[in-house]
């Protein structure tokens, strides 16, 4: 139960990664693309190279990226799947072991808000790449 574990707003990644247990799911803030494709905008390489410290500094974590998409109600796994590879391709450029990551798209039938989206606001929360840790 995350909410028993008094993390502190001030604390790092990588002190949350220390505590948190396996199977924890974090949402990535700020992992954009661009319309209709896999390929990340630069801004998306701040909050990528946050992971990646965390990976450089934790040898033995194992994670999963999850891609999602939002808007449409037919489950499109195929662009979730390509954008979840490219967040690892990422980390794989800068030397993480294939063995550490793991990929997977759920198109939008995982969304966090009912689909048609009532506002942007909802379509942004359901078009996301979230990380879940598989091994400490």
């Amino acid at each position: 139960d995350v909410e028993k574990l008094n993390i502190s707003p001030k604390w790092t990644l990588g002190q949350i990664i220390s505590i948190v247990p396996k199977g924890t799911l974090f949402t990535l803030e700020d992992i954009q693309f661009q319309f209709d494709s896999a390929q990340l905008l630069s801004n998306a390489k701040i909050e990528l190279d946050k992971w990646l410290q965390v990976l450089n500094d934790y040898p033995n974590l194992k994670i999963v990226i999850q891609g999602h998409i939002c808007c449409i109600p037919k489950d499109e796994i195929l662009l979730s799947s390509q954008r979840a590879k490219s967040v690892m391709t990422y980390f794989l450029s800068k030397g993480i072991a294939p063995n550490r990551l793991e990929y997977v798209g759920f198109g939008s039938s995982k969304p966090k808000f009912k689909i048609p989206e009532k506002n942007g606001y909802e379509a942004l929360m359901n078009r996301r790449v979230e990380i879940i840790l598989l091994e400490k």
